[in-house]
């Protein structure tokens, strides 16, 4: 993605016409007399700004040979995200966080629980948690994910409970890695 670069350009991004009624794109007719749409400088800088505006955000250089840049932003924005959200147009949101937990219990069986918080609330009710895995699995040592289990669940629209189980003593207590997606509306 690049900036337009003909000689015709403009220097600098012109202000905006007033605002018209919003539309959509028409071939037109000419035996009826309907004119096709007319693409404005006014539409496409703000077309340029928009797609740029993510290209930049993600620290890309704008390049004109490279025609991915705009994929490879958004992808990184939801791949490699701690956390985040993505809110589609039937109204659902799907959320994804992780987060890590010093265990401090060596009995069998003794639990730790916890809460912790969305990234943004669902309006009407988080449907279903699906507890995934980190790389490493569970912090500390590779023993780790054998000697915990995990759960999580929803407790409100906003916040999530978590609760981690030991299931033997033959490692120490330590560093357990959690990640979940979370689904709702």
């Amino acid at each position: 993605m690049h900036r337009i670069d003909h000689s015709t350009a403009a220097v600098s991004i012109p202000t905006p016409n007033p605002s018209g009624s919003a539309g959509y794109f028409s071939e037109g007719n000419p035996s009826g007399s309907v004119p096709a749409t007319i693409v404005t400088a006014d539409w496409a800088n703000s077309v340029q700004e928009e797609i740029l505006g993510v290209v930049l955000n993600h620290g890309l250089t704008p390049s004109k040979t490279n025609n991915a840049q705009l994929l490879e932003a958004i992808k990184s924005s939801f791949l490699h995200a701690a956390s985040g959200y993505q809110k589609l147009p039937s109204g659902w949101i799907i959320q994804w966080s992780q987060f890590d937990v010093t265990t401090t219990q060596n009995t069998v069986g003794a639990i730790q629980t916890g809460t912790g918080s969305f990234p943004i609330a669902f309006p009407t009710a988080c449907r279903a948690i699906i507890k995934g895995s980190r790389p490493n699995g569970f912090g500390g040592s590779s023993n780790q994910s054998e000697a915990h289990s995990a759960c999580i669940a929803p407790s409100s629209v906003s916040a999530y409970a978590w609760s981690i189980a030991r299931n033997f003593t033959a490692t120490p207590a330590g560093l357990v890695s959690l990640s979940y997606i979370a689904i709702g509306y």
